[in-house]
């Protein structure tokens, strides 16, 4: 990474620092329009005073932490599970199907969403 150069450097230093944290914290607000019709909600968490774990992703861990929100609704706070773009989603939507009815949530619909897989 290139750093700021000249009299005012540690000025400049500072302000792409605080930049680059101000757009760190609203990043995951913003989303392709492409994605619109999974009408999905963010949790953001920055600073989670929960224990953080770790899922595997295609290249690299994901951290996560619980939210027991489900236990708090009911199992009324998912109605709808639209499947993303992925290589297999037949095979995707059969497996959460199966979560679902694992936590007594057969009443969750499940569709497809209608955006095309590009693996590049």
């Amino acid at each position: 990474m290139r750093t700021a150069e000249g009299a005012e450097s540690a000025q400049a230093e500072s302000a792409i620092q605080m930049f680059s944290e101000k757009l760190f914290e609203v990043a995951p607000l913003f989303k392709n329009f492409g994605f619109h019709e999974e009408t999905e909600w963010r949790i953001v968490a920055y600073r989670p005073s929960e224990e953080q774990k770790f899922r595997t992703g295609p290249s690299y861990l994901i951290p996560y932490i619980e939210i027991p929100f489900i236990k708090a609704c009911g199992g009324e706070a998912i109605r709808e599970i639209v499947i993303g773009p992925n290589p297999d989603q037949r095979r995707c939507a059969a497996s959460i199907e199966r979560l679902l009815i694992s936590r007594k949530l057969g009443h969750v619909g499940i569709r497809m969403s209608s955006i095309p897989f590009s693996a590049w």
